[in-house]
């Protein structure tokens, strides 16, 4: 390409594409074809988007880095596919721009075998709409193979996996469920390869006449890795203990190494033949975790109307005595697209381990709107983020309130990012339950955050005013009534420190008071052994003297 520039990029995706449609997998935005003659590749002109000042406080004189950065009803990137041939007097390109309606072109590229095509995925901007289609540099033609729609929103966005017989799988949630469907070379869904209430989570690849991917067939709380023939079947489990495995799949070959975790060890990797035959164990946990008192956990259902169990995790000591009484932070997330009660180990979390070993249980839910429990569980949070999704938060808190090992006045709650933001929701609108609160790295109006994100969840503040309102913990910062700290980096692109600035405003002028750590050139997630160690020692700090020492 000759093209590129600071705005225009080939190939690479930009932030809020690689954050919020390429889910964080890489930068990289082109695929080339089996035989290696061609590259398709996504083109990205980002030069009507906004920009954003990221300011790096620590040089006498202060560093500006701009980034493109749109906000709910911005201008985004506009995008087009491109195919360009490799070879003596051959080069040439052809592109497929979208249409006038705007809208994505999904990261995902994929080629069929024969390398004639390239396919590519097109979504509405309002993300319930998206077309998959194939692009050639021979025909100089864009073909739409189908089409799929969505009341709420679209999670898969592709790729297509071709077969030799031009057909190609996809993954679709058109019954609800997440599941991989065998299409003909026109598009046509010709049959199920899996299906029942559970979802297929992430596609590896074909081998050997076989689909292999995770999914969560047995629970949703875990995760396993099958395979299934791609002519149809029967599923075949290919991993036996119970818990939560990531695999890491081979296509030459059809090998696997997966991280087999369960709750309460570490995990193993194991090296998997085709067929799920255990050849090796490529590592074991450090025989030295042993001698550590790891948290063990409880796993506690909660029933919401209309008899909707909730997935719940307590957290617990290794003396744990029921007969005591114990304060209990609750550890939340509570977003779209994220999972937090897993059948995983439970010593995955420093600071959980920390509050557990001080003498404070640590509560996990996953409420309507996370994942892996299908659409309709996830799309009962549709334009309303922070209202469905709290209800079920504070019916968790009014069930562990009944357990009898639970002090029922002294729970505080903590989240970062999305979690942040549902601390501050929980702070705010449900005033008088709560002993403390630590909101990290949060997002405090839906205005100020991404528009992908955003607008998939929330639809425009012209489309959704009540939405907007009711979900901004901003907007209500007066009804404050706990202790909180509040905690930001300075030089976090994803919800920039203008939210936390803008709240910590909010609060001065209702004469509110709160605690505050702004942390200089750390993101969104903090890195580094001094920057994670401070922080984990202020929150431990803060807990401990909320709920084990108060006033």
């Amino acid at each position: 390409t000759w093209d590129g520039s600071a705005t225009v990029l080939n190939g690479k995706l930009d932030w809020v594409y690689w954050e919020e449609l390429g889910h964080r997998h890489g930068w990289r935005a082109f695929e080339w074809s089996p035989d290696g003659t061609q590259i398709a590749y996504l083109q990205l002109d980002q030069s009507a988007v906004p920009e954003v000042p990221l300011v790096d406080p620590m040089e006498t004189h202060p560093k500006l880095r701009m980034q493109r950065y749109p906000k709910s009803g911005d201008p985004n990137a506009s995008a087009s596919v491109h195919l360009v041939r490799l070879g003596p007097g051959s080069r040439g390109t052809v592109s497929a721009e979208l249409p006038a309606a705007g809208g994505y072109l999904a990261p995902a590229l994929s080629w069929s075998r024969d390398s004639r095509s390239a396919a590519f995925t097109w979504l509405s901007r309002s993300q319930r709409e998206l077309e998959l289609r194939t692009l050639s540099l021979e025909a100089d033609q864009c073909r739409t193979l189908l089409r799929e729609q969505d009341p709420h929103w679209l999670n898969h966005l592709g790729p297509a996996w071709f077969l030799p017989d031009g057909g190609f799988l996809w993954l679709s949630e058109r019954t609800g469920f997440a599941h991989l469907y065998r299409c003909g070379p026109d598009g046509t869904f010709q049959r199920a390869l899996t299906h029942g209430a559970w979802q297929v989570e992430e596609v590896h690849g074909i081998y050997d006449g076989y689909a292999y991917f995770t999914g969560t067939g047995v629970d949703a709380r875990e995760r396993h890795l099958y395979r299934v023939a791609v002519e149809g079947g029967d599923l075949q489990p290919l991993t036996r203990l119970a818990g939560v495995h990531a695999t890491r799949w081979q296509q030459e070959g059809g090998w696997s190494i997966v991280s087999a975790g369960q709750s309460d060890e570490p995990a193993s990797e194991l090296l998997l033949a085709p067929d799920g035959e255990e050849k090796a164990v490529l590592r074991e946990p450090d025989a030295g975790w042993r001698e550590y008192d790891w948290c063990r956990s409880l796993y506690l259902d909660v029933t919401v109307e209309p008899d909707t169990v909730l997935h719940g995790r307590m957290l617990v000591p290794t003396d744990f005595d029921r007969e005591q009484r114990y304060p209990v932070l609750v550890h939340v997330y509570g977003g779209p697209h994220a999972q937090t009660v897993r059948k995983n180990w439970s010593g995955g979390d420093p600071l959980d381990q920390l509050l557990v070993q001080a003498g404070i249980l640590v509560w996990k839910l996953d409420n309507r709107g996370s994942w892996g429990r299908g659409h309709a569980f996830e799309a009962a949070v549709d334009r309303r983020l922070g209202q469905v999704d709290l209800d079920d938060q504070l019916a968790g808190v009014r069930f562990i309130k009944t357990l009898p090992y639970v002090d029922p006045e002294h729970i505080g709650i903590t989240g970062w990012s999305y979690g942040g933001y549902m601390t501050l929701q929980a702070l705010i609108r449900a005033p008088g339950g709560w002993t403390c609160g630590v909101a990290g790295a949060p997002v405090v109006d839906w205005k100020l955050y991404d528009s992908i994100y955003t607008e998939r969840y929330m639809g425009t503040p012209e489309d959704n005013p009540e939405g907007y309102e009711a979900g901004s913990p901003l907007r209500a910062a007066a009804s404050l009534e706990a202790p909180l700290l509040l905690i930001h980096g300075t030089d976090d692109d994803n919800v920039h420190v203008q939210n936390t600035l803008q709240f910590v405003e909010a609060l001065s002028r209702h004469r509110k008071p709160y605690e505050l750590l702004i942390q200089p050139k750390q993101k969104h997630g903090f890195k580094g052994k001094e920057a994670r160690t401070y922080l984990h020692e202020r929150m431990l700090s803060f807990f401990t003297r909320h709920l084990l020492n108060p006033k």
